[in-house]
């Protein structure tokens, strides 16, 4: 019989790659790099200062920039309308609910809705022209696209395309037969001002045409945004500056944008020709852009842009060095090692394809993931924090890096906004449930906090835990830093509001003297089955627990007599008993007559394990054992990388590596991870930056935990990471751990933490420990355990020797 035969035909590259021998000229550990030039905007290289943000496309003779700005949303109204006023339905849904007649409830919740006049002309039809939904407004939009031609000078060989973590600079290289090019860009956080350098082949200068459109290529083109926009190309107001206006519908709003474009050809001739400025024989060009929202759109805005741009003085290198005291600070305070030094100069695209057929997870990939997401954190913080989504998960990840891996800057302008929103959170309270205190809108909303996303399959005005997890980050940085007047100032009194409308919320009790959770929403399960409106969803009964307990411990910590003490208390001790199922896994809903859906995206109730800290193996093993069945026989329903990472963080801190190393690598190989290192909310498709915001800190805690009194070495770490080390992560213990190094081959760990409060530590890991040294000093050891007094700001050094088990 003869053989069957294949033909196997490889796909060839237009441009040759550089070696690997000659990059690391272009990329240092903290960077990466790509050998294909982007033809996306979701693999295009990020360069941003917070407000501002150019995508970086890379090809040589027809480079595509495109121009962001955090404060470019579309009007949708010219007030923020506020939530209907539906809490009159309230006890008609709770009848519903005792009797179990769950499909009716949303009904009667979206009649109540619909008798407001607004809410009734906002709401219009879902695609499948029977549900009804008002849509939150998070129209973003791009400023517009720059084009960079060049004429093509024969093949293109050495091709690279970099970005440098530390600097926030983006390189384009490659050689043609006029010579090496180079193109370079990064974005000012002192200056504000993006910055493009374009020099010229080093055998030859450089001619070059510049080109603005006001088309995007899809970041944030929801809703065919631009379409709404007027916008005035005023052409080329000379050969060395351009303006772009956008004017917002005027029956809304008299605001709008401008962006200001400011070119300095070193030698050379310029001229416009038919709306293009084409640069003859020049030796660099560099091009400066500005961009502002602007609330009223005149002329004399856009001249202050003007005036602005016009006198910074156009030296890149001056610029780029001012920016990286700012920036690489920040980026240089955390970081991680876990591969050899060799594998720090493969491009993104020979990291994945290596992964795909490795047995282990690919070290130098994971390094520059850990890199990215905080790269992202500060990159992504302006005035506004990241804002991706929702609070129900999405903004929850891309923030969790920054109390863990020490960026207090972009956490602080996270709690700024959500403490911004308080006012209209008492409303949401008041107008949908009836109740004095808060509740948070899932949606950020740079206008305002008002809830007004209603439908009846997401109903996300009955979800009450929005609030409650965002201070979770509130209380992380208090554990990260110890800071008494920030708990004083900023964490109790938001607690207390969050409490306040527990206490009216919380009216009703079961037959054994239990609180009734209710309604309430499971996010964001129920839809498939008709009523996803229920009782005692578990997450909202462990984020009550962890309000009330935190507070009860700060009231505790500074000597507060509280008048409501005793009610925290009573309240805490009648919640919910939870529920296992008959495999004994930890039940969504701690209602029997509410069956669990195991294909779903969301695991909201292991919040007790993560963002929260309740249940641990030393703490609750029976509750952990219920969390690792549930996270294990769960489904993914559409593989949303926001319930994979959450499912990650579960294992992480219930010490399952298989887990760990199962969840970590859907991640790395499933295509989630786009040739930019920015990630996608499903495979392949949809770029949302939650699993990238959210690996630094699972890698960190993989590597360290920590909670009040107890910090642990390794105790996720897979075993393929026999090596590594890590710099710069933050406690929640009051402490930093200043570095670790550790070798698993041969049992040893060394370590220096520095307390920033005097206090009790158990130090241990999971492996058969031998000798520790604190501080070159022999110490007790006590089933793998080290117990020490230590005082405020004095560093301890760590050395302990262990045996794998």
């Amino acid at each position: 019989m003869r053989e069957k035969r294949y033909n196997v035909v490889h796909s060839i590259p237009d441009y040759v790659p550089m070696p690997l021998e000659k990059r690391s000229r272009y990329i240092n550990r903290c960077g990466f790099c790509s050998t294909r030039p982007a033809k996306r905007f979701e693999d295009a290289l990020i360069t941003a200062n917070g407000s501002i943000t150019a995508l970086i496309f890379g090809n040589p003779y027809d480079e595509t920039i495109e121009f962001h700005h955090e404060l470019l949303y579309l009007p949708s109204w010219k007030e923020p309308p506020k939530p209907p006023k539906i809490s009159s339905v309230l006890p008609e849904i709770r009848t519903l609910l005792l009797e179990g007649r769950f499909k009716e409830v949303p009904r009667v919740s979206m009649e109540e809705i619909l008798k407001d006049p607004l809410y009734n002309q906002l709401m219009r039809y879902a695609p499948d022209g029977k549900t009804r939904w008002s849509i939150p407004n998070n129209r973003r939009h791009s400023a517009f696209t720059l084009k960079a031609y060049q004429n093509r000078a024969g093949s293109v060989n050495n091709y690279l395309r970099a970005l440098n973590f530390m600097s926030g600079e983006a390189s384009v290289v490659w050689c043609d037969e006029n010579g090496d090019n180079c193109r370079r860009s990064f974005v000012s956080r002192p200056d504000k001002v993006a910055c493009q350098l374009m020099t010229a082949p080093d055998r030859k200068s450089l001619d070059l045409t510049l080109c603005i459109v006001n088309e995007g290529n899809g970041r944030f083109q929801k809703w065919k945004a631009m379409e709404l926009i007027k916008v005035s190309l005023v052409q080329w107001n000379n050969e060395y500056r351009f303006t772009v206006i956008g004017h917002y519908d005027p029956t809304l709003s008299d605001a709008g944008f401008a962006c200001v474009v400011r070119v300095v050809p070193t030698g050379g001739v310029c001229h416009i020709e038919d709306g293009l400025l084409k640069i003859q024989g020049a030796d660099s060009v560099l091009v400066m852009t500005a961009i502002d929202r602007l609330d009223k759109v005149d002329d004399l805005h856009v001249e202050s842009i003007i005036t602005r741009i016009e006198a910074i003085k156009p030296d890149y290198e001056v610029l780029l060095a001012r920016h990286v005291k700012v920036h690489g600070e920040v980026m240089g305070r955390s970081g991680v090692e876990l591969s050899e030094i060799a594998d720090i100069y493969k491009s993104v695209e020979e990291l994945l394809e290596e992964q795909l057929t490795s047995e282990n997870l690919n070290g130098s990939l994971v390094e520059k993931l850990y890199h990215m997401g905080r790269y992202y954190l500060a990159s992504d913080t302006g005035v506004l924090p990241p804002a991706y989504g929702q609070y129900n998960i999405n903004v929850n990840l891309q923030v969790c890096s920054g109390n863990i891996t020490d960026m207090p800057e972009m956490m602080e302008i996270f709690f700024r906004f959500f403490e911004s929103k308080m006012d209209d959170f008492r409303i949401n309270a008041k107008n949908i449930f009836g109740c004095s205190g808060v509740l948070g809108s899932i949606h950020p909303d740079y206008e305002s906090g008002y809830l007004y996303h209603f439908s009846a399959p997401w109903p996300h005005y009955y979800w009450i835990a929005c609030a409650g997890w965002v201070y979770n980050e509130f209380w992380g940085h208090y554990l990260v830093t110890g800071d008494e007047q920030f708990l004083r100032e900023r964490v109790v009194p938001g607690l207390k509001e969050i409490a306040l409308f527990y206490e009216d919320y919380l009216i009703d009790k079961d037959e054994n003297g239990k609180y009734l959770f209710y309604p309430c929403f499971s996010p964001e399960n129920g839809q498939a089955r008709g009523y996803p409106i229920t009782i005692n969803a578990v997450m909202d009964i462990m984020v009550c627990a962890e309000v009330l307990e935190n507070l009860l411990e700060a009231c505790y910590v500074l000597g507060l007599d509280e008048a409501k003490l005793s009610k925290w208390h009573e309240m805490l001790e009648h919640l919910p008993d939870l529920l296992l199922d008959d495999q004994g896994a930890l039940r969504e809903w701690a209602w029997d007559a509410i069956p669990d859906d195991f294909d779903h995206r969301h695991v909201s109730h292991h919040y007790g394990v993560w963002p929260g800290n309740s249940i641990t193996w030393e703490d609750n093993p029976e509750l952990a054992m219920a969390v690792i069945k549930s996270n294990r026989k769960r489904g993914q329903e559409n593989d949303s990388a926001h319930g994979i990472m959450h499912r990650l963080f579960t294992s992480i801190r219930l010490k399952d590596k298989k887990g760990t190393e199962g969840f970590l690598r859907q991640i790395l190989e499933h295509g989630f991870i786009n040739k930019s290192l920015m990630t996608n909310h499903n495979p392949h498709r949809a770029y949302f930056p939650d699993a990238v915001g959210g690996l630094p800190a699972a890698i960190a805690e993989m590597a360290v935990y920590s909670k009040p009194g107890v910090i642990e070495f390794l105790p996720a770490m897979p075993s393929f990471w026999a090596k590594g080390r890590i710099i710069g992560v933050c406690l929640y213990t009051f402490a930093r751990l200043d570095f670790m190094e550790w070798n698993l081959e041969d049992g040893h760990l060394k370590a220096r933490i520095t307390p920033l409060k005097s206090q009790n530590i158990k130090l241990r890991i999971r492996y058969g420990l031998g000798k520790v040294l604190i501080n070159n000093t022999p110490t007790h050891v006590q089933n793998s355990t080290v117990i020490l007094d230590v005082e405020s700001l004095e560093p301890i050094n760590i050395e302990m020797h262990f045996m794998l088990r």
